[in-house]
């Protein structure tokens, strides 16, 4: 059995995705709060697919810019 690991960006942005779901569903929240949710859930998940040498040049800009 294959172990896959997944980013903690791709995990958070799916898990956004999955609030959105109840949000959309289950409460009626406004279209403002789920416009917010589903635009950082695909920014996370886009961050979170990103080809390891890309990813890495993006975390080496997040830290030399700290």
């Amino acid at each position: 059995m294959k172990n896959y690991n997944m980013r903690n960006e791709t995990r958070i942005g799916l898990f956004l995705m999955a609030i959105y779901g109840l949000l959309n569903t289950v409460f009626s929240a406004p279209e403002l709060l789920k416009g917010s949710v589903i635009g950082i859930s695909i920014a996370f998940i886009c961050i979170g697919l990103l080809p390891d040498n890309n990813y890495n040049r993006l975390k080496l800009f997040k830290k030399r810019n700290k």
